[in-house]
């Protein structure tokens, strides 16, 4: 993972082992990912909606986790299963790596 910049010693060859939640909770990885498409997506219709969206995020952050996400977002009139709105969040990602190669090209 770190190439030649870092020496494990024999004492952590076993390192991922004292985190249980990459053996126990299967797919746990997931979670984020939807988390950050997710806030991406919101973000991009943030960006569309401008101030209006405050009130209604607002609502979201104080609900927490008392509903299944699908519910939480229906409240705000986002439909998850519909692929436009994680489409928003995409487009935000495409843009990131537009500019990081943009930057990169600057540094060749």
């Amino acid at each position: 993972m770190f190439g030649e910049s870092l020496t494990l010693t024999r004492n952590y060859r076993w390192w991922w082992d004292y985190i249980p939640h990459f053996f126990h909770s299967s797919f746990y990885c997931y979670g984020y990912a939807f988390g950050q498409l997710l806030v991406l997506a919101l973000y991009a219709r943030y960006r569309k909606e401008g101030e209006s969206f405050t009130p209604k995020y607002l609502e979201l952050l104080a609900a927490g986790g008392s509903e299944a996400p699908v519910k939480l977002m229906a409240r705000m009139g986002i439909n998850l299963e519909d692929p436009a709105f994680w489409e928003e969040g995409m487009g935000i990602l495409r843009s990131m790596v537009e500019e990081a190669e943009r930057l990169a090209s600057e540094l060749v």
